[in-house]
């Protein structure tokens, strides 16, 4: 083989690792991974992520954090297993 023919499998192969390992560009920052809207009247079914929980009365209240599309999530139970917003 000669060494012209050599030279250019030798940089084409280095190109190529170096485009393999060479990180990606980022992706722009976005929302955050978005979970389900809370609907009023509707059971929520889903994790509500950190909560907090407050009884008042018979009734119970849970705040959370981290929820896709809503700053502040609350849902209230009556039962402690039936979650509505």
């Amino acid at each position: 083989m000669n060494v012209a023919r050599r030279r250019s499998r030798w940089l084409t192969a280095a190109i190529l690792t170096v485009l393999s390992i060479a990180p990606a560009p980022a992706a722009p920052a976005g929302a955050a991974a978005s979970g389900p809207w809370l609907k009023p009247g509707v059971p929520f079914t889903y994790q509500n992520a950190d909560p907090a929980v407050v009884s008042l009365g018979p009734l119970m209240f849970t705040y959370a954090t981290n929820h896709g599309g809503a700053d502040l999530p609350i849902t209230w139970s009556a039962d402690g297993h039936t979650w509505t917003a």
